[in-house]
C-alpha cells in the first residue's frame, strides 16, 4: 500500500511525538532482584558548578512495515495506536483504497478510452464497463464506510456537488499505474490549459478578432513541456493517444476506415511529430508560421503514405475528406448500395470544384454567376439521380439538410 508523500510526512511527525511522549512519561525500569544500586560519589571542594544535563531518550525504532498491513482494518488500528489524527488516517486510507480500486478498474474494465483507436465505442462493451464501474464503486464505498464510519464521504460529496470539468482519461495499463502525485499534476495542468484557452477565446470573440495561432501554440507548448517533465516517453504517448486534439480529430474523421491500433498509432506519431515542431517553431509572424505549417503538412503526408502503404493511404485520404464522409452518410440514409458511395463522391467533389471556380470568376455578373451555379447544380443532380434511381434519389434528397 502506498500513500502520497505529504501524508507519510504527517504520520511521521505524529509518530515522533508519540514516541517522545511514551519515552518521557514511562517509569524507570526496575533493578534486577538482589542488585544493589551503584552510586558514584565525589567530594566537592569549593563552589559547586551547576552542570546542565541533556537527557536523551532512545526509543526502539519503528518502521512503516510494522505500521502497514495488508488487512485494512489492522492498518487503521495500527495508525490509531500510534496516535495518528483521524483526519490523517482518513486521508491515508481513502488515498490507498482509491489507488487499489483504480488498479482493479484498469484490470477489469474496458472503456471507450481504452480502445483509443476506435471512432465509435463498442456499445455492448461500454454497457458492460459501466456496470463494472458501478459495482466497483459500490464495493469501494462499502469498504470505506466499514473502515472510517458512515460519514466518511461527507467531504467527497461536497466536492462532487461543486461544478467540475471533464478531465483527461488516465486509463489503460500504463496510465492507471501513475503515482497519485503525478496524476494530480497532469490533471491540474490539463485544467489550467483549458481554462486559459477558453478565457483567451472568449476575449477574442468579444473583441471580434480571430485567435492568434502563435499564442495558442505557446499555451499548448507550456503544457507539453510539463507533460514531458512528468511522464516517461511511453506514458506521454499513451496519454496523448487518449487526450489530444490530434487523436480526437482522428477518431472523429476515421469513422469507416476501420483502423487498427498499429495504424492509428502510426498516423498519430506522424501528425504529432509535425505538431510538436510547429509548437516549438521559432517564428515571429503569422505568415512565417503558416509557411512552416504548409511545409510540415507535406512532410506529414509523405510519412503517412510510407507508414500505411499506397492502398491504405488512399482509403485514409478519402476518410478524412469531409465531402466523402457526408456522401457516405447520405448514401447510407438513402438505402443505396455501398458501392454507390465512390461515384457519388466523385460527382459531388467535381461539382464543389466547379462551384468554387464560378464564384472566383470576377468576369461574371451576379446574374451570370447565379445562372452558372444553378446549371452546375442541375447537372450534378441529374447524374446522382441516374446512379441511385428514383426511390433512392428521393430518400437521398430528403436526408440532406433542408431536404
Amino acid at each position: 500500500m502506498r500513500a502520497p508523500p505529504w501524508i507519510w510526512l504527517s504520520v511521521a511527525l505524529n509518530v515522533a511525538l508519540g514516541l517522545y511522549w511514551l519515552g518521557s512519561s514511562r517509569p524507570g525500569a526496575p533493578s534486577a532482584p538482589g542488585a544493589e544500586p551503584v552510586v558514584r560519589t565525589q567530594l566537592v571542594h569549593g563552589p559547586v558548578r551547576v552542570v546542565r544535563t541533556n537527557i536523551i531518550v532512545r526509543a526502539q525504532s519503528l518502521t512503516w512495515r510494522e505500521i502497514e498491513s495488508p488487512d485494512y482494518f489492522q492498518y487503521v488500528a495500527n495508525l490509531r495506536a500510534i496516535g495518528c489524527p483521524e483526519q490523517t488516517i482518513r486521508d491515508i486510507i481513502i488515498a490507498d483504497v482509491d489507488a487499489l480500486y483504480a488498479r482493479k478498474r484498469a484490470q477489469l474494465v474496458r472503456t471507450e478510452h481504452d480502445e483509443w483507436w476506435r471512432s465509435e465505442p463498442d456499445l455492448d462493451a461500454l454497457d458492460t464497463a459501466l456496470r463494472q464501474v458501478e459495482e466497483l464503486d459500490r464495493e469501494r464505498r462499502l469498504l470505506l464506510a466499514q473502515l472510517l464510519g458512515p460519514n466518511w464521504d461527507a467531504q467527497e460529496q461536497t466536492a462532487q456537488d461543486r461544478p467540475g470539468k471533464r478531465g483527461p482519461a488516465l486509463t489503460g495499463p500504463v496510465l492507471s499505474e501513475l503515482r497519485p502525485e503525478t496524476a494530480r499534476q497532469v490533471v491540474e495542468g490539463w485544467t489550467r490549459l483549458h481554462d486559459e484557452y477558453n478565457q483567451y477565446m472568449k476575449e477574442k470573440r468579444a473583441a471580434g478578432e480571430p485567435p492568434d495561432p502563435l499564442r495558442v501554440a505557446q499555451m499548448r507548448r507550456e503544457y507539453r513541456e510539463q507533460l514531458e517533465r512528468l511522464l516517461t516517453a511511453p506514458q506521454l504517448e499513451e496519454f496523448l493517444l487518449r487526450n489530444s486534439a490530434i487523436s480526437d480529430d482522428l477518431r472523429r474523421n476515421l469513422e469507416g476506415f476501420n483502423t487498427t491500433p498499429e495504424e492509428f498509432r502510426a498516423i498519430f506519431r506522424a501528425k504529432d511529430a509535425a505538431d510538436r515542431q510547429l509548437m516549438y517553431a521559432t517564428v515571429t509572424s503569422l505568415e512565417s508560421y503558416q509557411q512552416q505549417q504548409a511545409q510540415l503538412a507535406k512532410q506529414t503526408e509523405a510519412a503517412l503514405e510510407r507508414a500505411l502503404g499506397p492502398e491504405r493511404y488512399r482509403e485514409y485520404k478519402l476518410n478524412v475528406d469531409p465531402i466523402y464522409r457526408e456522401t457516405r452518410s447520405l448514401t447510407a440514409d438513402s438505402g443505396a448500395e455501398p458501392e454507390a458511395v465512390l461515384p457519388l463522391y466523385e460527382i459531388r467533389k467535381a461539382t464543389a470544384a466547379e462551384e468554387a471556380k464560378i464564384r472566383a470568376n470576377s468576369a461574371l455578373t451576379p446574374e451570370e454567376q447565379a445562372a452558372a451555379l444553378e446549371a452546375a447544380r442541375r447537372q450534378s443532380e441529374a447524374a446522382i439521380r441516374q446512379i441511385l434511381g428514383e426511390d433512392a434519389y428521393r430518400r437521398y434528397k430528403n436526408s440532406q439538410p433542408g431536404g
